[in-house]
């Protein structure tokens, strides 16, 4: 992005170094994401989007009880994974042709509040077997 700031008021990325296999790990997030839902209070919808043939790669649609769209990806490397989450639109999906509207408004910044940073946080407690250790970037 062209003000990184600015995309850093909505998006949050951490890189975790595990010891595990591509596909473990993977699967291990994709696992715990029920986990995530249940723990959830306020019913967020984890929406699996793409998965990779190789095990590198995975894309999750967040909706957020206001039906706003997040979206966290995962790419595994051999041994560490970078987790990131970011929000996509300044409005809910909720309203008609928002999807539009907010291509438009790209370049308006917005906060989010913590979400995305409290949602890889979660994310990262339930597999704490699996990762030694974390940095956030």
């Amino acid at each position: 992005m062209w003000l990184s700031f600015i995309k850093n008021l909505h998006s949050y990325k951490e890189v975790w170094v595990h010891e595990k296999e591509n596909a473990e790990i993977l699967k291990t997030i994709i696992n715990s994401l029920e986990l995530l839902q249940n723990e959830d209070k306020k019913g967020t919808v984890y929406d699996i989007h793409k998965v990779s043939q190789d095990s590198t790669f995975l894309r999750i649609f967040v909706f957020t009880w206001a039906e706003w769209l997040d979206v966290m990806e995962f790419t595994v490397h051999k041994d560490t994974v970078e987790a990131c989450s970011f929000s996509s639109g300044l409005f809910p999906l909720f309203i008609p042709f928002t999807s539009i509207v907010n291509c438009v408004l790209f370049w308006v910044p917005f906060l989010d509040n913590g979400l995305n940073k409290n949602r890889i946080a979660s994310l990262r407690t339930l597999l704490k077997t699996y990762i030694k250790e974390f940095k956030a970037s």
